[in-house]
């Protein structure tokens, strides 16, 4: 993100557990994340500081063999955010950590 007087940067360090149960090819998993989100500021006074970041969420998975080596794989991934983190910049918050973070994704999935 840019500031009046340089940017303000983030990165995000997450390892998740996903247990998840299975009934045809629908899945549900609950999903437990924990990591650490490090803000750089290039600007005047900048800084790095790091945060802890939790998400407890679920996700609903979809996956189909087309073959038995071959298929697809979806989800969805719902999460709340229970850690907040407010980025201030030059005296103005700039960002501030969402209340829930969400995923959506679609792959082949390839059995060896």
């Amino acid at each position: 993100m840019a500031v009046a007087t340089g940017r303000v940067t983030s990165q995000v360090l997450l390892a998740s557990v996903l247990p998840c149960g299975y009934f045809k090819d629908v899945g549900a998993c609950l999903q437990l994340a924990a990591g650490a989100l490090q803000v750089s500021g290039d600007l005047p006074g900048g800084n790095r500081r790091t945060s802890p970041l939790l998400l407890i969420g679920g996700r609903l998975v979809y996956e189909h063999l087309f073959l038995p080596w071959l298929g697809l794989h979806a989800h969805l991934t719902v999460s709340g955010v229970p850690l907040r983190t407010t980025v201030v910049a030059g005296g103005a918050v700039v960002w501030v950590t969402s209340l829930v973070s969400s995923e959506l994704a679609a792959g082949a999935v390839v059995r060896f």
